[in-house]
């Protein structure tokens, strides 16, 4: 029986990999495969179905209906980059078929007004946002005179996988007792009260305020810090979620709730 040859291949043509560019193209950054895996999973904890837009490695985007700011900063991740995702959802799915041991390069292809990112054997095309195009509205307020409400809390995974297995509504209202969040209730369905308040009483009709939030914990996390304060007449609540790769700031207007009981 005829058998081809064999063929060695060696390893340093994968390992030592680097594209060969045209003069109106630039290397934005390579990365080693950890770093974009986790440049990746940082990109997925956002709306895959809103645009994102990396500026001088820091995103801003705005959800429900601009109520809400997810924002961090990923520059010890990639160095500085200013990129557009246009379509997250199909190319952050691409992104993930990128693997291997080679280095990833992301590449300015101005003249065809794309990104390209690649790691040798694949090639990922982003195209570039159109002309006057805005990916986002989004804006981070000036807050440095607000007036903190209560002290903040800390959960941990395990408490948050308990109260999003409780979750079964678009959102959920804050319980507030003296100027201090000590649970969160799912309207008709379920009160979960934080363990530094579970010898007092927490429900939906003894609470003294009640705050509409329609983010809370939508982005998963290792742990999570929540702070309330207002401003304005403007209700904030803010989240510091550790990814265990960088921090996501979530920023959102939270609504009061009143309970009008209707006569007849």
């Amino acid at each position: 029986m005829a058998t081809f040859p064999k063929t060695q291949q060696t390893q340093q043509t994968l390992k030592f990999f680097k594209p060969v560019i045209d003069e109106n193209q630039k290397i934005l950054c390579q990365l080693q495969p950890a770093k974009f895996d986790a440049l990746v999973k940082t990109l997925n904890a956002f709306d895959v179905q809103t645009p994102i837009s990396i500026q001088d490695s820091k995103i801003e985007q705005a959800v429900n209906n601009g109520t809400s700011i997810l924002s961090c900063d990923i520059v010890d991740i990639v160095g500085k980059i200013t990129i557009d995702i246009l379509n997250p959802r199909k190319y952050i799915k691409l992104l993930k078929s990128i693997k291997g041991n080679n280095d990833i390069f992301i590449i300015d292809d101005d003249t065809n007004k794309r990104f390209i990112i690649t790691n040798g054997d694949i090639k990922v095309f982003l195209p570039k946002q159109i002309k006057n195009f805005k990916v986002s509205e989004s804006s981070l307020p000036d807050l440095s005179t607000i007036n903190l409400m209560g002290n903040m809390i800390t959960i941990d995974k395990d408490a948050k996988n308990i109260i999003s297995s409780l979750i079964d509504t678009e959102y959920i209202d804050l319980l507030i007792y003296a100027d201090q969040l000590k649970g969160i209730n799912v309207p008709d369905t379920a009160i979960y009260s934080f363990p530094q308040y579970i010898t007092e009483k927490i429900d939906d009709v003894t609470a003294e305020m009640k705050l509409r939030s329609f983010s809370f914990l939508k982005v998963d996390g290792e742990d999570y810090q929540i702070s309330l304060g207002h401003l304005n007449s403007i209700y904030w609540l803010a989240t510091v979620v550790n990814t265990s790769i960088v921090n996501i700031n979530v920023l959102e207007v939270v609504t009061p709730v009143s309970d009008e009981t209707l006569l007849i």
